[in-house]
């Protein structure tokens, strides 16, 4: 409503009066009956070949004049024949002036004043016509771009899988993943930006490539749980956020990238609705929290949270990832306590 009264006093404004106003109405009305296409069609065609950028001269931010531009109308293209005429009028007696003392000639000045106005009045009048055009228009062209963005995203969707060896992942409901090879995209990308600067070669000769990893949950029909154990640095973190990182990828529709292709060999990622993650420690030291004090907090939360009535569809998957749970105490304690924790769960 607040576009139409614009529309409304816009119109009302160039003269029309009532007869106006009853013509805008007509032209919103044919607009709401007619398809986003066609509307924006007959808009790509009112506003293509109207503007043209072109610098806006020196000035205090700019004084080389190297980074401000403005827009225009465009001249000469027979859009605007009546403003393309006063141009060539003003152009005229610009050149007449030439070789005259201009400032002393108060016809020319009168001359050159007088068509400066009629130019400035006659591109308000067409500025306010796009606006007008632009603004009928307003739905349609937002559908329109909400539309190229979600295209966009399929798009951008589909050069992901096939710039990292992209996998279609088959997608159930039963907390499976199956994932042989997979490889974490933020290291692949490391590695292909470093393989292009030949800073690294290859393992024979002191390359670093990324080592795939194979994830292996079998979900209902299996073990519930798995634990990862080995030395420091062995990859430990890493394979559990790929866990993670392959289920997420999976609720955003990205393809899941894997070190080979093969069309014998298929990529199980099942819809996890909710994904939980306990990474490190939030110890405050206001709080007067050890280690271990913000670990156990912290998984009491999440235990308190999956108690809740609201968690406890069993038709929904959960996927719970921890990182070194139990740890900020003696080895045997912490064993103790994650063990606890993983039955409770």
């Amino acid at each position: 409503p607040g576009l139409v009264d614009i529309i409304l006093e816009m119109d009302s404004i160039e003269g029309g009066g009532d007869k106006a106003i009853t013509e805008s109405r007509h032209a919103l009305e044919d607009i709401e009956k007619r398809s986003d296409v066609s509307i924006l069609i007959d808009l790509y065609n009112t506003l293509k070949g109207t503007v043209e950028i072109v610098r806006a001269g020196p000035n205090l931010s700019d004084p080389y004049n190297r980074f401000s531009y403005q827009f225009r109308l465009v001249s000469g293209n027979d859009r605007f024949e009546d403003l393309d005429t006063l141009r060539r009028k003003e152009q005229q007696i610009l050149e007449r002036s030439r070789g005259k003392d201009f400032e002393t000639n108060g016809k020319l000045q009168q001359q050159l004043a007088m068509v400066r106005a009629e130019i400035s009045t006659l591109e308000h009048h067409i500025i306010r016509k796009l606006i007008t055009a632009m603004i009928r228009t307003a739905p349609a062209a937002q559908r329109g771009m909400n539309a190229l963005a979600r295209l966009d995203v399929v798009f951008s969707r589909a050069a992901f899988g096939c710039e990292w060896n992209g996998k279609i992942p088959i997608v159930g409901n039963e907390g499976r993943i199956v994932v042989e090879g997979f490889m974490h995209p933020v290291l692949a990308l490391e590695k292909s930006v470093v393989a292009e600067n030949e800073i690294r070669t290859d393992a024979s000769n002191g390359r670093q490539t990324v080592v795939p990893v194979d994830l292996k949950i079998p979900g209902k029909e299996g073990y519930k749980g798995l634990i990862i154990s080995g030395p420091n640095a062995g990859g430990k973190t890493l394979a559990l956020k790929s866990f993670g990182l392959a289920a997420i990828m999976v609720k955003l529709g990205l393809p899941i990238p894997v070190s080979e292709v093969s069309p014998y060999v298929s990529v199980v990622v099942d819809y996890f609705h909710d994904i939980t993650v306990e990474v490190g420690d939030n110890q405050s030291v206001k709080a007067g929290e050890s280690t271990l004090m913000a670990r156990l907090n912290a998984c009491s939360s999440l235990i308190e949270r999956l108690s809740a009535p609201e968690a406890m569809d069993i038709n929904s998957s959960k996927l719970i990832l921890f990182d070194e749970l139990g740890g900020g105490t003696d080895p045997v304690a912490g064993a103790s306590i994650a063990q606890a924790i993983l039955e409770k769960i």
